[in-house]
């Protein structure tokens, strides 16, 4: 997982939505549901752009991931899905729970109230195994305070499917037999914002992934989120990545 931020990643996995009703009469809210280890990454697609209606629920489909990945539920379909989909890929925080830390939180595209969309962020579980296993590196990278990551708010776990190889100083997941384990950390992230923050820390090597997290005292969290490899396979070397090592290194942050 990087610590030099550039831009922000902008690639999901690719599988069918879920839905879930928000109301009696409300439109159904789209969501996510469990992945694959070797799923593609794929990025926003408009759906008029297909003619073959079975293409364009793919497309929508797609799209509804691309929120889902990042913790959005929403009623949008259609053209404002993706324009949804497309302001996640760019780093905008989506719902109003916070301000965003660069000033574009609520620029959505279009008028919500106008459109009568509904847009809602869900807590979710991440997985880390690099630099951000450190408390102080998620608080730099979050904006976040000691009294908002007390002791315990991290905690051991393991994830299958996946292995470790090194892009530079950095680890970074690529699949691997489903027995395969890496070990790391589990943190609830309750603010999109914070989503937002991480994926721009993350820089576009890396995506979001769907993973189910298994912490040391047996509970198993479903559809939990990390970040996995995204870029080029021929930059990755074989390796191993030291946390203790890293905090000697890099006692300085960008954030």
């Amino acid at each position: 997982m990087s610590s030099s931020p550039t831009r922000n990643q902008g690639q999901s996995a690719q599988a069918p939505a879920s839905e879930a009703t928000s109301g009696a009469g409300a439109p159904a809210m789209t969501f996510g549901t469990a992945m694959t280890a070797n799923a593609e990454p794929l990025t926003a697609q408009h759906p008029a752009i297909f003619a073959d209606p079975e293409d364009q629920k793919r497309v929508e489909a797609n799209n509804a991931r691309i929120l889902a990945l990042r913790g959005y539920k929403t009623t949008a379909t259609d053209a404002l899905l993706w324009r949804l989909a497309c302001r996640a890929e760019g780093g905008f925080v989506l719902d109003n729970s916070s301000p965003s830390p660069w000033g574009r939180s609520h620029d959505v595209g279009f008028d919500i109230e106008e459109s009568n969309v509904d847009i809602v962020f869900e807590p979710f579980y991440f997985f880390f195994y690099g630099s951000l296993q450190d408390p102080g590196q998620i608080r730099r990278v979050c904006g976040l305070d000691a009294s908002a990551l007390p002791p315990g708010a991290l905690q051991p776990a393991t994830i299958r499917g996946w292995r470790v190889k090194m892009w530079g100083p950095y680890p970074a997941l690529v699949p691997a037999d489903a027995d395969t384990e890496v070990r790391g950390v589990v943190w609830k992230c309750e603010i999109g914002a914070h989503v937002s923050r991480l994926c721009f820390y993350e820089t576009d090597n890396y995506r979001l992934e769907f993973v189910d997290i298994k912490k040391d005292d047996g509970e198993v969290i479903k559809d939990g989120r990390t970040f996995v490899h995204a870029g080029d396979p021929a930059d990755l070397e074989e390796g191993s990545f030291d946390l203790a090592q890293w905090r000697d290194g890099h006692a300085l942050s960008f954030f």
